[in-house]
């Protein structure tokens, strides 16, 4: 009984040592298999670290005199188009738009007058004309008279007096209505001058219409969605004409920065994808394509590299300009 009893526990113990064996070894085959795997996708990758940028930045400058109200972000926040940035206070340029169209309407009145005055003088230069005809032709009929002997030299030379007179009175006006030339000069130089004002309001009223301007005092964002940054002034300053209020980057245009050693550049072409992840937060990965391959090397933290940018194709907004990445790049 006792020796039934010791088989029995000996086939039970080859029995285990056999299921383990088994199992031990269907494991190892696996972690072979996985190291096999990841082995073969290291192969197939080249591994860098990058920093996010930006390819577009916006500054928004003021080129008209204005004063500052409000300032209605902080700096670094992000916006969204349509946002309100900044109020401005503009009435004392509106003051000079003002000035400037009466200056235009005074003008105008000043060529209305010349105009009138060209319409008189046209007038009293065809009543002259009129008179200087007729008195052509009493000349000419007295001339006969003379030859006929019926009027004396005398009253001949009155006739040839009064044409004369009404002669230099046609030319006079001429001269008066610029007839030397095509038009009048005073009328052209005014009209000219009228254009010259009127230029000068046109661009003081379209700097009021810029894409960031509403209202000819707000100043909005004109991204979709953007960061603040270097905001220049605050609430009560008086803005400098052409200086820089803020700027804006554009979260649209994000790209990766990626240091590729000079070892592995010779691997990879620009339209080579790439996986994209955050050290911020590694749960996440964004795809993305090489768009640009440095034309020259240069040396950080004792390591020639090669600067590679990458686009992000799957933007989410999380990834934000100055943001560490690594970045897998396929061969």
């Amino acid at each position: 009984m006792k020796k039934q009893i010791n088989c029995v526990a000996i086939i039970i113990f080859i029995l285990l040592l056999t299921v383990l064996v088994t199992a031990c070894g269907q494991n190892g085959n696996d972690n072979q298999q996985d190291t096999e795997v990841t082995f073969e996708e290291y192969q197939n990758k080249i591994f860098a670290f990058g920093v996010v940028r930006a390819n577009d930045t916006y500054n928004v400058t003021i080129d008209f005199p204005a004063n500052v109200d409000e300032i209605l972000v902080k700096e670094g926040e992000i916006i969204e188009k349509g946002n309100v940035i900044a109020v401005l206070d503009v009435d004392d340029y509106n003051l000079q738009i003002s000035k400037k169209q009466r200056e235009i309407n005074m003008e105008r009145i000043e060529l209305e007058r010349l105009e009138n005055n060209r319409n008189k003088v046209s007038n009293d230069l065809k009543h002259a004309q009129s008179l200087y005809d007729r008195a052509l032709e009493d000349l000419k009929q007295n001339e006969i008279l003379y030859s006929e002997g019926v009027i004396t030299k005398t009253e001949l030379d009155n006739y040839s007096k009064v044409v004369d007179e009404n002669e230099t009175a046609v030319k006079n006006l001429e001269l008066s209505l610029g007839l030397t030339n095509s038009n009048n000069p005073e009328i052209q130089l005014q009209k000219q001058k009228i254009a010259l004002i009127e230029s000068d309001l046109v661009n003081m009223q379209n700097k009021l219409l810029k894409d960031y301007v509403i209202n000819g005092k707000e100043i909005i964002s004109n991204v979709e969605k953007g960061v603040i940054y270097e905001l220049g002034y605050l609430p009560g300053d008086s803005i400098e004409l052409g200086t820089k209020l803020f700027s804006i980057i554009d979260l649209d245009t994000i790209v990766v920065e990626a240091d590729v050693s000079e070892e592995f550049i010779k691997e990879i072409k620009v339209g080579a994808k790439a996986t994209i992840i955050p050290l911020a937060d590694r749960s996440k990965t964004y795809e993305g394509t090489i768009i640009n391959i440095a034309g020259r090397a240069i040396e950080r933290k004792g390591e020639t590299i090669i600067p590679v940018h990458i686009t992000v194709e799957n933007n989410d907004y999380f990834l934000l300009p100055g943001f560490n990445v690594d970045v897998e790049i396929e061969k």
